[in-house]
């Protein structure tokens, strides 16, 4: 087997353009490393894209490998699995508690704003010397 294996395809579309890229740089250099990185994560996106315009739905949990994953690390899914849905029912209690209100001394349609960022601009408006004061 000889020492360096690849394909014999060369890279293609937008991920083609970042690996070229990312050889610009030197292995020492993070920017090489991350670039690579970020091509690998484009090319999946090119590859789901590809498979629908072909008419063909990707079968993702299959090739995450979540077969193989639950009978192998069933405790490991599951936590995963638990995590994700934490972080998402997090994420929806942030966006179902912003509210509606009308921008402060300017005329145009209200702004949504969470409570924390409504309590910062309070006080920083508090704090600034307003004009006519």
């Amino acid at each position: 087997m000889p020492a360096v294996v690849g394909t014999s395809t060369p890279p293609r579309g937008v991920s083609g353009m970042i690996r070229r890229a990312a050889f610009r740089y030197s292995e020492s250099d993070w920017t090489h490393w991350l670039l690579l990185l970020g091509a690998d994560r484009v090319d999946v996106v090119e590859g789901v894209v590809e498979d629908l315009s072909r008419g063909r739905i990707p079968n993702i949990p299959a090739e995450m490998g979540l077969g193989a994953a639950w009978r192998h690390d069933r405790e490991g899914v599951l936590r995963k699995a638990a995590v994700a849905a934490a972080v998402g029912a997090v994420a929806f209690a942030l966006w179902r508690t912003r509210e509606v209100r009308a921008p402060r001394g300017r005329g145009g349609p209200p702004r949504r704003t969470s409570g924390w960022s409504r309590r910062r601009c309070r006080s920083s408006w508090n704090r600034t010397s307003r004009p006519g004061r």
